[in-house]
Parts: structure tokens; sequence; C-alpha cells
């Protein structure tokens, strides 16, 4: 099973597992994600997946281009339900990664680590090994080999916050 649910307290946190490299979900997945959300909208939910969205959060500057959301891999039709699904649910937060890109861009890009512009919440999880710089003279990306940034996350009754951190230098 690659997907699954854990559910503390009134919170439901939805793991979406990832079949291969070019597929961000199964059919299967997607209609179990369907049944969990309207199943649960009495929940604050959230739900993590790898791959980010293009023209979401997650690519600051849009300099990695390279998510599996694309018509090239899962199909503009799969993307746009996926969309689709989440805005209907205002209890939904999106947490996702593979950029890689560091917490830093935000000050670049306002989305580059959290937007609402799809209609729901999305949130960009950097890179616990090899997160990426911005090389600005080619506006390609590069790997940071001795970095690591995620998040440490405080879940209040009404909101959360998202502190940013820095695992090698413990800040």
């Amino acid at each position: 099973v690659l997907s699954y649910t854990i559910e503390q307290g009134n919170d439901l946190f939805i793991l979406l597992g990832q079949p291969h490299g070019s597929v961000v979900m199964t059919d299967a997945d997607f209609t179990w994600l369907s049944e969990t959300l309207a199943a649960n909208t009495d929940k604050r939910c959230f739900v993590f997946i790898h791959p980010y969205i293009e023209e979401d959060s997650g690519d600051p500057l849009d300099v990695r281009e390279n998510s599996i959301f694309d018509d090239k891999y899962w199909g503009e039709a799969n993307r746009n339900a996926f969309i689709n699904l989440l805005n209907q649910y205002p209890n939904v937060i999106l947490f996702h990664g593979h950029s890689h890109m560091k917490f830093e861009y935000q000050q670049y890009d306002v989305n580059a680590n959290y937007t609402e512009r799809n209609g729901f919440k999305s949130v960009h999880i950097p890179s616990l090994a090899t997160p990426r710089d911005i090389n600005f003279d080619t506006m390609e990306s590069k790997d940071d080999t001795n970095g690591s940034q995620g998040y440490i996350v405080d879940v209040y009754d009404d909101c959360i916050v998202l502190n940013g951190w820095d695992f090698i230098g413990n800040k």
C-alpha cells in the first residue's frame, strides 16, 4: 500500500505514495484520496505528496521546471482533477517537495514556499538532502551537497506555524 492516513486528534495526515518517477499517483489512489477527503470534511487534512505542481509553490522564479504534474508525465487532465479536488476542501493543506529549492528564495518569489494561488493551501518542503541554490547569471539550479532544510511545524487548533529549519546549522 503506497498511500495511508494517520489520525491525530482532529487532524488527519494523508500520505500519498508515488508509484514511480513519472506518475504522481495511481487512479486507485486518486479515488481513495477523493473518498478520504469527502469523509473527513470535519477534520483538518494535511496531505503529503512528493512532487510539486507547476505554477504553484516550490519552484521560485521557475528555475527547476521539472514537475511531473505537467503534460509530459501525469497529464493536464489528471493535474486539473487533482487541483479541482483540493479546491473543494478548505480544510486541506498540501505539503509537497521535489524541487529542493532553498527557503531563502522566498525573498525573490513570494510563492516559493507557500501559496494559495491554485485555490488551496500549498506548502513546499525543501530537501532534507542537497537543497538547491540559484545561479542568477544562468538562472539554473545547483545542488548544495552540504545543506539540509525542512520544517518544524507547530500545529494549533486555529493555525499552523511553519518554522523553516537548517538541519546542518541547527537553526
